[in-house]
């Protein structure tokens, strides 16, 4: 975190393991995480020994790695769970807004041969452009603490 500070002069926000408790990423600032695994669908406060951190959702079930590598699903399988998943959460999003995250490697999903399925599957999501926002998790957090309290959800 040091030498980013020095030659960018920002430091991370974000962290990716579980390895880490969450109390020692607050207090290095770090202000959100992205594994935690229990939030599928929408971002919640994590108290800390100091400060609050927030937990973005990170998708476990529709991260390729696992899927494709671990339980040895097809590209297609994997395009479908996409679109799969997409679907249900355009339908419950009705009732509440709802964080649909997928996470995909140049190096799984993003070998020629798999990539005719994965642009199936975000052409299909894409479809429906007018209702999503498109973006990374750090919107989402920097948007997320816009929210007023009443709308913020606090986890453990």
């Amino acid at each position: 975190m040091c030498a980013r500070l020095k030659y960018t002069g920002t430091g991370f926000t974000k962290w990716t393991s579980r390895l880490v408790t969450s109390d020692l990423l607050a207090e290095a600032g770090y202000t959100y995480v992205l594994d935690w695994g229990i939030c599928d669908e929408q971002p919640f406060w994590v108290q800390t020994r100091t400060t609050p951190i927030l937990a973005v959702p990170y998708p476990i079930e529709l991260n390729d790695q696992p899927t494709i590598v671990n339980r040895c699903a097809t590209a297609a399988q994997y395009a479908d769970m996409l679109v799969d998943q997409f679907d249900e959460m355009q339908r419950r999003a009705v009732a509440e807004t709802l964080v649909y995250a997928i996470s995909i490697h140049t190096f799984i999903m993003g070998q020629p041969f798999r990539l005719t399925h994965l642009r199936r599957a975000l052409t299909h999501i894409l479809a429906h452009r007018e209702t999503l926002w498109v973006t990374r998790p750090g919107a989402i957090a920097r948007h997320y603490r816009t929210l007023p309290p009443a709308q913020q959800l606090t986890g453990a």
